[in-house]
């Protein structure tokens, strides 16, 4: 009996150890993590849609990026404030970007991402009407990923992410009262299908790209 419990307690204590050094390596993995810094949504974008959706779409990504172990996001409230210092002539989508390892310290990556498209497209046949004609949803996303860690900013991810969702007759804007971002009936709703499916694309090609890029030789600076 007494060799029995001898060997159950080593047994526990093995056990207790294994899981205090995972706990450990997953503790080191983030703190050695590079920090990224998602910037809140430009909605350039002609929908009117009564909510806002640049909020929705960057808490989801950002909702998603962080179930992520590769990288440390750096909290909303801070990007979002962020976001608000940029000077009226810091364009984070032109071709001189020299001034964002300024306006973004202490963050090893940045996310810019813009809504430029957000339309119902309908598919109005010759003996059809408007309210008989299924329709698309078109969704486009601008999205530009920066590396801070070197002498000077690197672009490591720059396109435009699109989806293409399909609306039957019955769930077209002329048949349908959709649901606002918040009710419960949103997300199996079209608009919220759409959006979830833009938004999990987007953060794969992020997480994706942020991961790939090469450790700087020069680090901060």
């Amino acid at each position: 009996m007494q060799k029995w419990l001898t060997a159950f307690c080593l047994t526990l204590c093995a056990v207790s150890c294994k899981n205090s050094d995972q706990d450990y390596a997953k503790v080191e993995q983030k703190i050695s993590s590079p920090s990224v810094a998602i910037i809140p949504i430009y909605d350039h974008s002609t929908h009117r849609l009564p909510w806002d959706v640049s909020a929705e779409l960057t808490q989801s990504i950002h909702h998603r990026l962080l179930q992520k172990d590769n990288f440390v996001l750096i909290q909303q409230n801070k990007a979002s404030s962020l976001k608000k210092a940029l000077l009226a002539n810091q364009n984070p989508f032109a071709k001189n970007v020299t001034w964002m390892k300024n306006a973004f310290p202490g963050c090893d990556f940045v996310v810019f991402m813009e809504l430029i498209e957000h339309e119902e497209i309908s598919q109005i046949s010759k003996k059809a009407s408007l309210e008989d004609s299924s329709s698309y949803l078109q969704v486009a996303l601008r999205v530009r990923a920066l590396d801070l860690r070197g002498t000077s900013p690197k672009v490591v991810l720059q396109e435009i992410i699109s989806n293409r969702h399909f609306l039957p007759v019955k769930f077209t804007k002329t048949n349908f009262v959709q649901v606002s971002w918040g009710d419960q009936f949103y997300p199996i709703s079209p608009v919220g299908v759409a959006h979830q499916n833009l938004s999990k694309k987007a953060t794969e090609h992020i997480a994706h790209y942020i991961s790939i890029s090469p450790s700087q030789d020069h680090g901060r600076e």
